[in-house]
């Protein structure tokens, strides 16, 4: 499984996602799943299946499938399909 797979499964998991919902337009705002709860659940699902720690300025701006791309980019993890 690449990393973006792992990326793709936890966001269908947490968010109880389909496939073609992934993308730019799953952010925050416009998924009323994506509560403060299941902010954590990403973070935590996301720390622990690619072994990193986010920093709280990285969990703030974590608001969006394309900004959680970039934020493990910055960690190291190559997220690239």
């Amino acid at each position: 499984m690449t990393n973006l797979e792992k990326y793709n499964a936890i966001f269908m998991k947490v968010l109880e996602l389909k496939p073609e919902s992934l993308g730019e337009a799953c952010t925050v705002c416009a998924l009323e799943r994506w509560d403060s709860m299941a902010h954590m659940n990403l973070v935590y699902a996301l720390e622990e299946d690619f072994d990193v720690m986010f920093d709280p300025e990285d969990i703030l701006k974590f608001r969006s499938y394309n900004e959680g791309l970039e934020i493990l980019k910055r960690y190291g993890i190559d997220v690239e399909g």
